[in-house]
């Protein structure tokens, strides 16, 4: 997907949780998103409801919400400013758990590359900071050692 319609994308996605969360809802209990399941296991929507919608896109994720999931599970990119989908899934209630953090400079952004080899590691550290920063409730990672070390560097 090139990089206008994946921006146009996001932004959908931003304005449909969004409206989700402004949208009357059943009265519950203060703090219980979903009454009528029982605890248990936590439902993620992977790309929003990617089995049934397009992936990252603003029916993927309504869908999601719609549909009672706990948490959503977009690509990391989708959670860097100006994008807002970060908060606007907070303000819905939703946990997001963003995908997938690895060392190699070929996925990471430009910013947090070192050197000119796809294969060596650049500063995984620094990205796992920024979206730590950020506030998502999770990372997905090849690299859960590098993840946990970024988390407790991060609370000192």
């Amino acid at each position: 997907m090139s990089v206008a319609p994946r921006r146009r994308s996001i932004l959908l996605a931003t304005a449909a949780v969004t409206a989700a969360a402004t949208a009357p809802a059943v009265a519950a209990p203060a703090g219980d998103r979903h009454p009528h399941r029982p605890s248990g296991p936590l439902v993620i929507g992977h790309r929003g409801a990617a089995g049934w919608r397009p992936e990252h896109t603003a029916d993927a994720y309504s869908y999601a919400v719609r549909a009672g999931a706990d948490w959503i599970e977009p690509d990391k990119s989708s959670l860097v400013p100006p994008n807002t989908l970060l908060a606007d899934a907070h303000a819905a209630g939703l946990k997001v758990g963003a995908y997938t953090f690895r060392a190699e400079n070929q996925y990471l952004p430009a910013a947090y590359r070192r050197g000119t080899d796809p294969n060596a590691f650049g500063d995984a550290f620094a990205e796992y900071a920024f979206h730590y920063g950020q506030g998502v409730d999770a990372v997905v990672t090849d690299f859960p050692d590098i993840a946990v070390q970024a988390r407790e560097d991060l609370r000192g």
